[in-house]
């Protein structure tokens, strides 16, 4: 079980996790953002994989408003990115349209082709950032095949390998 309190203006939070007392900043005066944070670390202590945590207590609304989202972007980690991603993109790859998963806990290193991996529209290499506008849901296979290739060179190539499957 999880208390927060009020530190100065701002709101804290405390709680056990394996024994061990923690209390951190929730860096917020809002006490309902303080309660919300609180809800979903209490819910993260008590489940290892975090995703359906995060998926059922992010609010409604929220992921139909993509300033939202943008805004707290950088505040997510990545279990909650990965979330947002695959409930955004409805559990299909941008790409070949393939149903995505959520890796488990236990098979975070295991490469399969269908597994959710966050993938840059503008790479890295191209100066892109890690924001939520540039980021969309890929299989591990297409992200694999793009690497770390121009978004619209492999959409063409995506395109050019459907027509010739059409063909045949």
């Amino acid at each position: 079980m999880a208390s927060i309190f009020l530190r100065g203006k701002v709101y804290w939070i405390l709680y056990y996790k394996d024994g061990k007392k923690i209390s951190h900043s929730l860096k917020t005066k809002d006490k309902k953002v303080a309660k919300y944070r609180k809800n979903e670390i209490e819910n993260q202590i008590s489940h290892d994989d975090g995703f359906s945590t995060f998926l059922t207590h992010f609010p409604k609304d929220a992921l139909k408003d993509f300033n939202w989202i943008e805004q707290r972007w950088h505040k997510l980690n990545f279990k909650e990115k990965q979330a947002v991603i695959y409930v955004v993109f409805k559990g299909r790859c941008f790409y070949c349209d393939r149903e995505v998963t959520l890796p488990e806990a236990s098979q975070r290193h295991v490469v399969k082709p269908t597994r959710l991996v966050l993938d840059h529209r503008v790479a890295f290499a191209y100066g892109g950032s890690d924001n939520f506008s540039n980021t969309i849901a890929s299989c591990q296979k297409c992200n694999s095949s793009k690497s770390d290739g121009k978004f619209e060179d492999f959409l063409m190539k995506m395109k050019a390998n459907s027509s010739i499957k059409q063909d045949t």
